[in-house]
Order: C-alpha cells, then sequence, then structure tokens
C-alpha cells in the first residue's frame, strides 16, 4: 500500500496522531488544523465538565432559525453562509421545522472527554513522518491573554516534542478556519503537500 496524508482538524487531529504513530508504514505526512497539539483540560478557562454541560443543549432538536442563530453566536465576525452551510450539513430534519444532530450526544460525550484527556507526550515520541500544525490565530480579541499565551506556550512545546513538526499560525483565523479561512487553509496546506 503506498503512504498516504492524513489530515485531522480539531479534535480529531488527535485521532490523526494515534493513527500515525501506531502505523507509520501507511503515513507519509501529517496535517493536523488547530489541534492535537495541547491538552485541552489543562486550557485556562476550560472546565471539560462545564463545555459537556453547554453543549448538551446542541443535541436537542432545534429550528432551522435557531440553529442558524447558533452558528452565528458561536462564529461571531467569522459567520459567512459557507460556515452556516457546513455547520448545518450536521443536522437531519425530522419534522416540519424540527432539526436533530446527525451525532448523538453520547456518542460525542466520550469522545469529547476522551480527546480533552489524553496525554499524547508517548504518542508525539513515535512520530517520524513530517507534520505541519495549522494553529488558529492566538492573539484574537476573543482570547484572554492567558488563553493566548497558553496557546502560544503550547505550539512551541509541541515543536521541541515533535522534532518533524513545523508550526504555521494563520493571521486572523478562528479554530473552524478550515470554514473561516478555508482560501488561506487550502493555500497552506498546498505549499506544504509540494515539499
Amino acid at each position: 500500500m503506498e503512504k498516504v496524508t492524513i489530515v485531522g482538524a480539531s479534535i480529531s487531529s488527535t485521532v490523526a496522531l494515534l493513527f500515525a504513530s501506531q502505523h507509520p508504514e501507511f503515513v507519509e505526512k501529517l496535517i493536523l488544523v488547530d489541534g492535537g497539539y495541547c491538552v485541552l483540560e489543562e486550557m485556562p478557562d476550560f472546565d471539560v465538565e462545564a463545555s459537556l454541560k453547554n453543549t448538551q443543549v446542541i443535541f436537542q432538536p432545534h429550528t432551522h432559525k435557531e440553529l442558524v442563530n447558533g452558528v452565528k453566536t458561536s462564529f461571531g465576525p467569522f459567520f459567512s453562509k459557507v460556515v452556516e452551510a457546513a455547520e448545518l450539513y450536521a443536522w437531519q430534519q425530522i419534522g416540519h421545522d424540527t432539526y436533530e444532530s446527525r451525532l448523538t450526544y453520547e456518542a460525542w460525550k466520550d469522545f469529547f472527554k476522551e480527546s480533552c484527556t489524553i496525554r499524547l507526550d508517548s504518542v508525539y515520541q513515535r512520530i517520524n513522518c513530517p507534520v505541519l500544525l495549522v494553529q488558529k490565530d492566538p492573539d484574537l480579541p476573543m482570547y484572554s491573554k492567558e488563553r493566548s499565551d497558553f496557546y502560544h506556550h503550547a505550539a512551541r512545546e509541541f515543536e521541541k516534542k515533535v522534532p518533524t513538526a513545523r508550526v504555521i499560525t494563520l493571521p486572523n483565523s478562528h479554530h473552524q478556519m478550515m470554514l473561516t479561512n478555508p482560501q488561506e487553509l487550502a493555500s497552506i496546506i498546498e505549499d506544504y503537500m509540494r515539499r
């Protein structure tokens, strides 16, 4: 089998790292889109249980208008019709104007808890392929100084722990940059793939 490049975004970056560490014979390169470089439960002002409680309401049925308003609130100044369409894809219509998540809360909860608490140091030691981490802009006004410092520090530590890693920060980008800054992200990935 020929080697492939694996892309992981957000918490799926952890899955990509785990796969690359366990099956290096299949992985040519690894691209992480703002994930896999820190332990979320160590982040300032972040509480795993509170986050789960806050997201539980997301998994209840909603009207189309409620969904759109939720997406607008989550993305703030990064909201666009592309973001709206991508986010709404995760929902299925179950009534005239009623939608529910395609993913169950229980499945999300288990995956989220594991992803927020997993320690990856032993995984990092087994990564031997080239790795690109594209980090969101940690200096956006939406982040506290403590959170911003945390992101900067975590990215530097990731580069130390994974010698084959390269970190690029995408200016003025949100965590879900594949939706908010798709052209810029694609350009970074295309440039990396050419190397």
